[in-house]
């Protein structure tokens, strides 16, 4: 070089692991100095063995003499000044840096990668491009549109082009028609002397931009010196650049490899909660259709009785309890037909099953007794609609079946801290233990039968929080008696259904 030479007894081995640096003896003529310079992408350590020298770092200056050493970072600016009449030799160990990538798990930004634009990675890793990168250089999308630059081009550079002010018209971003092709790198030199490295940017084998940097002048490359006043830089240097180049597009690569696979995610998570609301949503349909077909459960039995004695009566002129029953009957259709009411009051519930028993006691007359208890605490308690009357139903097509007697139908309701306990009784035939067991079990089993069907919607109104059991026992005021409790809370909304 101008000012001296460097004698390199080891060099840079591209991509082989531990053997990422450059050695060599560097000689400093009597009186030279070297022109100003950054160190892109390399980090050196100076050992001098000879002479003496003034080494200026970032506005510093530091003499090294035999035994002395110095360290300088990547993107310093250096300069050696040989004061004296003899030689300078130092040991000059340079090494390229690594370009520290963004962690992309991190981002919190929501843009999303499109294939072919490359917009949304320079974004992403923009902010750390200009502070590990202190090499100049320039990202193009596949127009050939700049979409990146940073700031650190040189004084030789700004004097003779404009490339950040006025990219267009700079000599090294135009178009290049002359470049060489070497094994990694494709590179060309400028009208004024630069080297300038430009490398495509690949993804799943499309060219989604480039990008281009360096803008040295390398006497090796040129095979000439450089223009006077401009740092000829080292091939060590070079290569540094060359890998950091090459990192920036890994970085590229990596975001958006990552940004595809978390849009590809986003799209089967929203897939899967996309087919999770269907599911919830037939859920609640099949919910819903179960609740409708008990709360449209009318035995048709009692429907043909009840009408038969309606028209009895019509028969017989009896007016006014025509008239009641017609009513008595028309309420309870009334009170079932509604299919989008989730919840009633337990008084409205309890309203339903006496216009059926009272519908029930035209056709059994005194045979048929009812005994009714109720708190008033518990009556204005939320209820599922329509869960009450099929259990008293229950009494008469299995309780009162072939049975010869007064029935007796119980209906009673309490308050136990904040519950609500109801009960139905009837004095029907006993179930012995084996049949209790089965109709115990058969609750839970979603078999379509009545009790079934009523532990179905209760268990979707309230969910867990809730009991429903059967007894048959002997008592000694009433004689047998099979009962249904059922446990519920007061303060309930109803919203599960």
């Amino acid at each position: 070089m101008s000012w001296g030479y460097i004698d390199w007894m080891y060099t840079h081995t591209e991509g082989v692991p531990g053997k990422s640096m450059n050695i060599g003896l560097c000689t400093i003529l009597p009186g030279q100095s070297q022109h100003e310079h950054m160190h892109y992408g390399v980090e050196q350590f100076i050992y001098t063995l000879k002479g003496k020298s003034l080494h200026i770092v970032n506005g510093r200056e530091y003499v090294l003499t035999p035994g002395k050493h110095l360290y300088m970072e990547a993107g310093i600016t250096h300069n050696t000044i040989n004061c004296t009449n003899k030689l300078s030799v130092e040991l000059l160990i340079s090494a390229p840096v690594t370009f520290q990538e963004p962690n992309h798990e991190n981002r919190e930004d929501s843009g999303a990668w499109y294939q072919g634009n490359i917009s949304a990675a320079i974004e992403a890793i923009g902010s750390v491009l200009m502070e590990s990168f202190r090499a100049p250089f320039t990202i193009f999308d596949a127009q050939k549109q700049i979409i990146f630059q940073n700031d650190y081009f040189s004084q030789y550079c700004h004097d003779n082009c404009t490339p950040t002010s006025n990219p267009v018209e700079c000599a090294c971003l135009g178009k290049q028609t002359k470049m060489k092709h070497e094994k990694d790198h494709i590179w060309f030199i400028c009208p004024h002397g630069h080297v300038v490295y430009h490398l495509p940017i690949l993804y799943r084998f499309k060219e989604i931009g480039a990008i281009r940097g360096g803008h040295i002048v390398v006497s090796e490359i040129n095979g000439q010196y450089g223009p006077i006043g401009v740092y000829d830089t080292p091939q060590s240097t070079a290569i540094g650049i060359q890998k950091m180049l090459k990192q920036v597009i890994q970085s590229i690569q990596a975001f958006c490899a990552f940004d595809m696979a978390r849009d590809e995610l986003r799209l089967k998570n929203k897939t899967l909660l996309e087919i999770e609301n269907r599911k919830l949503t037939l859920e609640k349909s099949l919910r819903m259709s179960e609740d409708n077909v008990t709360n449209l459960r009318i035995n048709r039995h009692f429907l043909f009785n009840t009408l038969n004695c309606i028209a009895d009566m019509a028969l017989h002129k009896k007016g006014d309890s025509l008239y009641t029953a017609i009513i008595q009957l028309s309420s309870m259709f009334r009170y079932i037909m509604p299919i989008d009411r989730s919840s009633v009051k337990l008084a409205q519930e309890i309203g339903y099953v006496e216009n059926y028993l009272a519908l029930q006691k035209l056709r059994y007359g005194d045979n048929l007794a009812v005994s009714k208890s109720f708190d008033d605490k518990v009556m204005g308690m939320t209820v599922p609609p329509n869960f009450l009357q099929p259990i008293v139903e229950n009494s008469f097509t299995h309780g009162f079946r072939d049975y010869a007697g007064i029935m007796r139908i119980f209906l009673e309701t309490s308050m136990t801290g904040n519950r609500g306990v109801i009960w139905v009784k009837n004095n029907g035939k006993r179930l012995d233990e084996a049949s209790l067991l089965r109709v115990r079990k058969g609750l839970s089993s979603n078999s379509g039968h009545a009790l079934s069907l009523i532990y179905t919607k209760l268990k979707s109104f309230y969910g867990e929080d809730f009991d429903m059991n059967i007894t048959s026992e002997f008592s000694q005021d009433d004689g047998p008696m099979t009962m249904v409790t059922l446990d519920v809370p007061i303060n309930h909304s109803g919203e599960a259904l």
